[in-house]
């Protein structure tokens, strides 16, 4: 996955290089990357998987970075990017070898996420296959960057403060908690599970995929 960031990055860099774009990218209009349904995105099946449209979401943003010059003003301030958490919502297959287009916009912002949105366009008749949802976080080594400072740099200063939170991101953020919540639950049952027991078994269902259930295991 690094090297397909980094050739995407190098994309976004050439292209900003021989046509520079206006700038407002991602939030006044999407920025737009083309790509196609790879066999081995679609699992060698017939159609994109899941992981695979967070993978693309994740090369669109990369490659809206070096075209909008996201980059660079990362690089002069030493600012970095951490990718909270990702959802999308299926509406259509993309066959493999299909062609599509990823259209991002920053929907929402506040003083320490970005929310992307990313649709899965048809480039031809604009049909939406998909969307999906990215929480990004702009940082300075252990501290927070208000994301406002990024678009100074981008050449929007004085960037309002987003006062109506759009309805799916209100979504987005109750499934994210929800699903946090059950990951810290899963968590504590088999923190106690481990603590109970005195010596782990050589066959342990704790440590490898058993063909038997493991006594005292509760299966799901």
């Amino acid at each position: 996955m690094i090297p397909r960031n980094l050739w995407h990055m190098a994309s976004g860099l050439m292209r900003r290089k021989i046509s520079p774009p206006e700038p407002g990218a991602l939030l006044i209009y999407p920025s737009v990357w083309r790509s196609r349904a790879g066999v081995k995105d679609c699992n060698f099946g017939t159609k994109l998987t899941e992981n695979a449209y967070l993978r693309h979401m994740e090369l669109a943003i990369w490659y809206a970075c070096g075209a909008q010059g996201i980059l660079h003003a990362c690089a002069r301030n030493r600012w970095y990017f951490v990718f909270g958490s990702q959802g999308v919502r299926l509406y259509k297959d993309i066959s493999v070898l299909q062609s599509f287009e990823i259209h991002t916009r920053n929907i929402y912002w506040d003083d320490s996420w970005l929310f992307l949105l990313a649709q899965f366009r048809c480039p031809e008749t604009d049909e939406l296959y998909a969307e999906g949802l990215t929480r990004v976080m702009l940082r300075q080594g252990r501290e927070r960057v208000d994301s406002r400072l990024l678009y100074d740099e981008m050449g929007l200063p004085g960037l309002p403060d987003k006062e109506q939170v759009p309805e799916i991101v209100e979504k987005f953020l109750l499934w994210d908690a929800a699903t946090e919540e059950r990951m810290k639950q899963t968590a504590e049952e088999h923190a106690i599970r481990y603590a109970s027991r005195k010596s782990p078994s050589v066959l342990s269902s704790y440590s490898m995929n058993l063909p038997f259930p493991s006594p005292g295991i509760k299966q799901d």
